[in-house]
């Protein structure tokens, strides 16, 4: 029987589901770090407990616990050196949140920030 294009390169195979695994953890974390910014908003001065009042906040908890769970699937199937510089993808997504939901501004500074992330990923990948 022929070998499968998997049976020939398990490394390949681990790689590509770590990569897939540690973006959807990028996603959710980005997520989670979204609705803490939209919830900040109803936490009263000098009153930190209101912020448990913030369904925003609760859901913020929730993407974080499932970024967690998709993060250790990440580290089952990849090394951390590997996994962690592609989980930090969600500092381009909040970048992309920030200008296009929230409308904060899009700086050269910022893009030009965003293109090291980039590139750091990148290099650390490979």
């Amino acid at each position: 029987m022929p070998a499968t294009r998997s049976d020939q390169c398990p490394v390949h195979h681990s790689a590509r589901k770590a990569i897939a695994f540690a973006l959807l953890a990028s996603v959710f974390i980005s997520l989670a770090q979204f609705y803490f910014k939209v919830g900040s908003g109803g936490v009263l001065p000098g009153q930190p407990a209101s912020i448990l009042a913030q369904p925003q906040v609760w859901w913020g908890v929730l993407f974080y616990l499932v970024s967690l769970y998709w993060t250790m699937k990440a580290y089952q199937w990849g090394d951390l050196s590997f996994v962690l510089p592609i989980v930090c993808l969600c500092d381009v997504w909040n970048v992309l949140l920030g200008y296009f939901v929230l409308g904060e501004a899009l700086t050269v500074t910022r893009l030009a920030g965003t293109g090291i992330i980039l590139l750091g990923i990148l290099v650390l990948t490979r």
